[in-house]
């Protein structure tokens, strides 16, 4: 099976269920983790994969997003104990029917439903990363850049405190100096 199936499955899945889904396809692992600056929210990887494989792709994602939903679509289950390193949701094993991504989707569906999270991105040298809300603590100017302190550890971010600002500004975030955003 190959993932033009997958995101045929995919569409139809949505189309039934009146829900539009924006679905971003790569020929390969290389070529999606060029492209991790976009904002994905759910990835389906491949294990096998030529030059990158799926498990060290998991691993470059979850550098830079620790809370994406990802699925492994594999014909190896001898590969699931190395999904829980990377917080994978689930494994779709081939050859995958309509109705195993219909049951999947529907997981997807209810668990962004009860577990939408509010964040921001944020670039720097090492690349972009997506900062949930709830993890972040506070932010401080630092050597003429700004450092986010989070529960996951802290990020060098070239935007400014003003731009920082705007963006929290309908959140529990307060600033309160002209070097600190608060969170409340």
């Amino acid at each position: 099976m190959d993932f033009v199936s997958l995101e045929n499955m995919i569409k139809s899945y949505g189309e039934r269920n009146n829900i539009v889904l924006s679905i971003k396809t790569f020929n390969s692992a290389i070529m999606l983790a060029e492209s991790l600056k976009m904002d994905f929210q759910v990835f389906f990887l491949d294990i096998e994969m030529p030059l990158l494989d799926g498990v060290e792709l998991a691993r470059l994602i979850r550098k830079y997003d620790s809370d994406s939903y990802l699925v492994f679509v594999t014909s190896y289950m001898k590969y699931m104990p190395i999904g829980y390193d990377v917080n994978a949701a689930n494994y779709l094993r081939k050859p995958i029917k309509q109705a195993k991504v219909d049951k999947e989707l529907d997981k997807i569906v209810k668990w962004f439903v009860h577990h939408k999270k509010t964040y921001i991105t944020v670039k720097n040298l090492e690349g972009f990363f997506k900062i949930y809300l709830h993890e972040l603590k506070y932010i401080e100017t630092y050597d003429r850049n700004v450092l986010i302190h989070t529960e996951k550890g802290n990020i060098i971010c070239y935007k400014k405190m003003q731009e920082l600002d705007e963006l929290l500004k309908n959140d529990a975030f307060y600033r309160c100096h002209n070097s600190y955003i608060v969170n409340l």
